[in-house]
């Protein structure tokens, strides 16, 4: 079986860092997020680091120091995430689900989606 990995987004260093786990109530939170990182078990998206070092000055001084813990999406993550996506609208919005899934093809160097026009 796979090893499992986890991809913790920014309100789960946020908001504990602001509230109930600072590092002043509760260094241990902080200690086993880093351990984990360190054992590869949890990550987070580049887009994490540099949001926090947009919103929070004193957890920036935390993370970046862990690089670690950070990691970029490649090509086969995002186009797996916008499949999932799209399966997820389709569900939703039958009508436009079939144009979607067939006018959309996979993501070009910057990570767009490029669209067809539709055929016909």
């Amino acid at each position: 079986m796979a090893r499992r990995r986890y991809s913790l987004d920014t309100c789960v260093l946020i908001e504990p860092w602001n509230s109930y786990y600072s590092m002043d109530k509760c260094p241990d939170y902080w200690d086993i997020i880093d351990e984990l990182a360190r054992k590869d078990v949890v990550f987070c998206s580049e887009e994490v680091r540099r949001e926090i070092k947009r919103i929070d000055d004193n957890l920036w001084a935390w993370v970046k120091a862990r690089d670690y813990l950070f990691k970029k999406a490649d090509e086969e993550v995002q186009n797996h995430l916008r499949m999932k996506l799209l399966i997820r609208i389709c569900g939703s919005f039958p009508a436009l689900g079939g144009h979607l899934i067939h006018d959309i093809r996979p993501a070009g160097k910057w990570g767009r989606t490029r669209s067809r026009k539709p055929s016909g």
